[in-house]
């Protein structure tokens, strides 16, 4: 996939360039003459980096839309296969509705990897540096290919963030309750005992369409609850 962005994104930049001779049309401190065809040319290079500019930025919002409400259960998929047992994964993250969100995800992380491609090769490449172009696209390719999938994983783990306070404080609030009653539960009786509240509350918020509300709640009560003493170990 990386692969296909710089090819796309390398015949749409560097065949800009191509059409105009001379590197002083492009150039940015560059002041050709008012009404001669350098004069229009930067006026419509100006025009269109404002356009991708743009365009990038819509683009960056709408992957951060859904890596926060949408795309999130692909970190607790990953999280409970490594071993997180009291990770709760939504009902509807399954079948078509699954593969279509995953579907979306790559095409937003490879429609920002090409738009900022193209975006970087108006403002840096000219025909003095043709040559090298090819090498430099890929560059900027790979570093914003990798660049936009890190940044879609960060919003997706936001979610998870708070699914694990929520877990937290119900294990907190557990072992104070039976320490309190002086009732004699290990550890891991108490992981145990938290996974299961923890995982039937979440679906009982899921079914009724409240998941990141009542998510975002429970960290919120963490966040304020939280202490000096520092979480127990994950097993």
């Amino acid at each position: 996939m990386a692969l296909g962005a710089w090819g796309l994104a390398y015949r749409m930049g560097f065949s800009r360039f191509c059409r105009c001779g001379r590197p002083a049309h492009f150039l940015p401190f560059a002041r050709p003459r008012k009404g001669s065809k350098a004069a229009h040319f930067m006026q419509e290079h100006i025009r269109t980096l404002y356009i991708l500019g743009g365009v990038l930025a819509l683009l960056l919002v709408a992957q951060a839309f859904w890596g926060l409400f949408l795309a999130y259960p692909t970190v607790f998929e990953r999280m409970l296969r490594r071993g997180r047992a009291w990770v709760y994964v939504p009902l509807r993250w399954q079948g078509f509705r699954k593969l279509q969100i995953l579907f979306v995800s790559r095409l937003l992380v490879l429609a920002i990897t090409v738009t900022g491609t193209y975006l970087a090769s108006l403002l840096f490449i000219h025909p003095e540096t043709r040559k090298h172009a090819p090498v430099w696209v890929a560059a900027v390719v790979a570093v914003l290919y990798f660049a936009s999938s890190w940044l879609q994983g960060v919003w997706s783990m936001h979610r998870y963030r708070q699914q694990e306070d929520a877990y937290y404080l119900l294990h907190d609030e557990l072992r104070a309750k039976f320490e309190s009653e002086n009732k004699d539960y290990n550890e891991a009786q108490i992981r145990s005992l938290s996974a299961n509240q923890h995982k039937q509350g979440l679906l009982k918020a899921d079914e009724e369409g409240k998941l990141l509300i009542v998510l975002q709640a429970e960290a919120h009560r963490f966040r304020k609850a939280r202490t000096a003493t520092p979480r127990p170990p994950e097993a």
